[in-house]
């Protein structure tokens, strides 16, 4: 408390308020912080768990075969780049409760590259490098 200090008979030492500091004022420091904020793209509507199915779809579609065919954890994570990796990582978990969504490791490791490695998740002591998510029921 950088401002004047109250004396006097049984003062507790309050600080006077200052211009500018009192409660709702904002500092140089935040304004500029919110300004910043302010002109960031936003984040697209709809949680991590939302958005992971939105491009599992996309990418699902994209692909030769099937929809609801298997998608690389990599190529998902590039469409999400904007998301933390931790973020994304406890969605993925998050998905797994729900019994038409797959994790599973690539059945043939000799394909995987550097690519593929960095973007498995580990859930069980084992890394997932696949996603499948099924059609929903109606």
């Amino acid at each position: 408390m950088g401002g004047p200090m109250m004396g006097g008979r049984g003062s507790r030492g309050r600080a006077l308020p200052q211009t500018g500091y009192g409660p709702g004022a904002e500092t140089a420091a935040e304004k500029a912080a919110r300004e910043a904020a302010s002109e960031q793209v936003a984040t697209p509507p709809g949680g991590p768990g939302d958005r992971i199915r939105d491009v599992y779809a996309e990418l699902a579609e994209t692909g030769a075969g099937p929809k609801g065919r298997w998608i690389d954890l990599a190529d998902l994570r590039e469409q999400l780049g904007d998301l933390p990796r931790a973020e994304v990582d406890q969605a993925l978990r998050g998905l797994i409760d729900d019994d038409r969504v797959r994790l599973e490791p690539e059945p043939h490791r000799h394909r995987l590259g550097d690519r593929e490695r960095d973007a498995a998740i580990r859930i069980g002591g084992e890394d997932r490098h696949k996603l499948w998510i099924g059609p929903d029921r109606s």
